[in-house]
């Protein structure tokens, strides 16, 4: 009888901790994102729900500059023909943060719509090396 009642508990204590994992513009969920030295974002691939506020807590301990931009593919393309045409990011939008060597900088984004987006830095070579990852917001 004791062991069903620590399984029951222990079934409630995770299902809680998942419940919690819905973040609110009050209360964001955090997601601590590192970008590389060999050019990519730890982790790459990010899961939320539609909805869900999340607070990404960015760092980059590299000597280069980045930057982290939120968008569709579309936003991805726009953002990267800015950066082609010289008009250089390293300031902070909606859904985007620059962030030069050693910085770390907070993004909250809400997400509103169920679908793939992506992130990525369009810093001069940065997105074709692989720099970019994967944001699949559930329903």
């Amino acid at each position: 009888m004791s062991r069903l009642l620590l399984f029951l508990g222990a079934g409630a204590l995770a299902m809680s901790a998942c419940a919690s994992q819905s973040g609110t513009v009050d209360a964001p969920r955090r997601v601590d994102v590192v970008m590389t030295d060999d050019l990519r974002f730890d982790p790459a691939s990010i899961a939320v729900t539609k909805g869900e506020t999340v607070l990404f807590a960015v760092s980059n301990p590299t000597a280069l500059d980045h930057e982290f931009v939120i968008g569709d593919s579309g936003e991805q393309a726009h953002h990267a023909e800015e950066m082609m045409s010289g008009d250089g990011m390293m300031h902070d939008e909606e859904g985007a943060i620059g962030l030069a060597p050693g910085e770390s900088k907070e993004l909250m984004y809400t997400f509103a719509e169920s679908g793939d987006l992506e992130i990525a830095c369009h810093v001069d070579g940065h997105y074709d090396a692989g720099m970019r990852g994967d944001v699949t917001v559930q329903p």
